[in-house]
């Protein structure tokens, strides 16, 4: 049995961060933090969800491990301001993302 894979058709992406391809995307220069918290209209973040949408990024883990993930949504607030519930306390997710890196006691 022979598998015929057509890989002419999946899409890559030069490797490098996701801030910078979606700046690209957008044909945006200058602070990205800034443009892409503030300054997009509606439509502007549509567009970019939709690219963005179910590409494969790879994470790092604090102990250096990668793992592939999909992309399913993107937040209008900075990790500053976006909170979520752990462990029956809401933290953000800058806290809990400096806390997931600290080296064990």
């Amino acid at each position: 049995m022979i598998v015929n894979v057509d890989i002419s058709s999946a899409l890559f992406y030069k490797s490098g961060p996701l801030v910078e391809l979606c700046m690209e995307f957008l044909g945006v220069r200058g602070n990205a933090g800034q443009y892409l918290t503030s300054a997009m209209d509606r439509r502007r973040k549509n567009d970019l969800l939709k690219f963005i949408r179910n590409l494969n990024v790879e994470t790092l883990d604090h102990e250096g491990h990668t793992r592939r993930r999909g992309i399913k949504a993107f937040s209008d607030q900075g990790a500053d301001q976006e909170k979520f519930d752990l462990d029956g306390r809401q933290v953000t997710v800058a806290v809990s993302n400096v806390s997931d890196h600290d080296p064990p006691p």
